[in-house]
């Protein structure tokens, strides 16, 4: 029942994802790895889920909020670069918007209610 639903999810969402990457590769027509952990990609797809209200803990997270934390990271930037930013003030805000996504986050756990499933309660 739940099992099969939550395996047949994460096989779609990967399965996502991995075509997701292929076509963004495809119309950039190479791929490049980001130095280390935190490269501008890494903190920009960081960014954009905690602003969107995905749980660094995985608890909470949905398909809306985080197309909307993508919208607004992405314009955001865009904004950044228009002005004729720097890359290091880009990385600051993107930073920034991480730590504003984290501190939303565990407010959030914080004001929601926490519920069992019903397979682990007695």
């Amino acid at each position: 029942g739940g099992a099969v639903a939550v395996a047949a999810g994460l096989v779609g969402s990967s399965v996502l994802a991995a075509a997701g990457g292929l076509l963004t590769v495809q119309f950039l027509g190479f791929a490049q790895p980001a130095p280390g952990l935190l490269g501008q990609d890494t903190l920009t797809a960081l960014a954009a889920v905690t602003i969107g209200g995905v749980s660094l803990f995985g608890r909470r997270g949905g398909v809306l909020g985080t197309v909307l934390g993508v919208l607004v990271v992405l314009l955001t930037q865009r904004l950044i670069l228009l002005h004729g930013a720097e890359t290091g003030v880009t990385l600051v805000v993107l930073g920034g918007m991480l730590v504003a996504g984290l501190v939303v986050t565990r407010l959030m756990e914080l004001a929601g209610r926490r519920v069992t499933p019903d397979s682990f309660g007695p």
